[in-house]
C-alpha cells in the first residue's frame, strides 16, 4: 500500500499545475454534491417524520384486562363525578383516572375500538379494568367481558410541555391511529365542539369524508386543569408540511 501511494505521488508531481488545480477542483465538487445529498436527505427526514414532534411516550398510559358494561338498571342516576349516568353517551368508569379523562377501548377479541370519557368509578370487580356505558359496549361488540387494552394520555410530564414556550401541544385520539401529542402548529383545526359525544360523531363524518388523511380527536394538554371553562375538543387534520418549529427532538427533552 505504501508502494502503490509513492507511485501515485510521483506521478501526481509529474503532472502540469494546471491539471492537478482541475483534478483538485474535481475533487472537491464531488465532495460538496455528495454531502449535500447526505443533508438534504436527513433534513427531508426530520421534516416529515412525526418522532420529531410526538411526545406521546411521556404521557401515554395503557392497561390490559375485561371489561364490563352497565345500563337501563343505573340510567339516570348519579355517578361518582356529579353527573347524571346516560347510557346512551359514550362514557365509561375507572378506578383511579381522573374524570374527564379520554380512554381509547381496544377490544383485543375483536379488533374493534373506540373513545370514550370516564365520568364514574369502578368496576368493582378485580379482573376488570373498565366499566362502558351501553353505547360504549355496543360500539365495540363488548357486551360480555372481554379482554381489552385502554391507552390515554396523562399530563403527568407537564415540565416536558414548560420546556417548549409559545407552543401549545395537544393530546390526539383516533379509533385506529396511534395516540400521539402533538404541537399546535402540525394540526389543522377542521371543527370544535365542547360536547364530547358530538365531537366523536364529527370525528367519525371526517374520517369517512377523508379516509386517507390522519383525522385525529385532539384535546389541548392541560384539558383536566381548568374545572371553570368546558373542554374543547377538535377534529384535527394533522399535517406538518408549513409547520417549521424551533424545536429540540423529543429524545432530548430530558437531557
Amino acid at each position: 500500500m505504501i508502494y502503490i501511494k509513492k507511485i501515485i505521488k510521483k506521478n501526481f508531481n509529474l503532472l502540469p499545475m494546471r491539471t492537478k488545480f482541475l483534478i483538485f477542483l474535481l475533487f472537491i465538487i464531488q465532495f460538496s454534491i455528495s454531502d449535500g445529498v447526505k443533508v438534504s436527505a436527513k433534513n427531508e427526514i426530520l421534516s416529515i417524520s412525526e418522532n420529531v414532534f410526538d411526545l406521546s411516550k411521556y404521557f401515554v398510559y395503557t392497561e390490559t384486562g375485561k371489561a364490563s358494561w352497565y345500563g337501563k338498571k343505573f340510567h339516570n342516576r348519579k355517578t361518582a363525578s356529579g353527573e347524571i349516568y346516560n347510557m346512551n353517551e359514550f362514557t365509561a368508569a375507572h378506578k383511579s383516572l381522573p374524570f374527564g379523562t379520554i380512554v381509547r377501548l381496544n377490544n383485543l377479541e375483536n379488533g374493534r375500538s373506540f373513545i370514550v370519557r370516564i365520568n364514574d368509578r369502578g368496576p368493582f370487580i378485580r379482573s376488570r379494568i373498565i366499566d362502558l356505558s351501553y353505547s360504549a359496549a355496543l360500539e365495540t361488540n363488548s357486551m360480555g367481558t372481554p379482554l381489552v387494552k385502554i391507552e390515554a394520555l396523562k399530563n403527568n410530564e407537564s415540565e416536558i410541555i414548560e420546556k417548549l414556550p409559545n407552543t401549545n401541544y395537544y393530546f390526539c385520539y383516533s379509533f385506529n391511529l396511534p395516540l400521539v401529542t402533538l404541537p399546535e402548529g402540525t394540526l389543522k383545526k377542521l371543527a370544535s365542539s365542547i360536547d364530547f359525544d358530538e365531537s366523536i360523531n364529527l370525528y367519525k363524518k371526517f374520517t369517512e369524508l377523508y379516509p386517507a388523511k390522519k383525522i385525529y380527536l385532539a384535546v389541548e394538554t392541560s384539558y383536566l386543569d381548568d374545572k371553570q371553562n368546558p373542554v374543547f375538543y377538535y377534529i384535527c387534520h394533522y399535517d406538518p408540511s408549513n409547520f417549521k418549529p424551533n424545536l429540540p427532538i423529543a429524545d432530548n427533552f430530558t437531557n
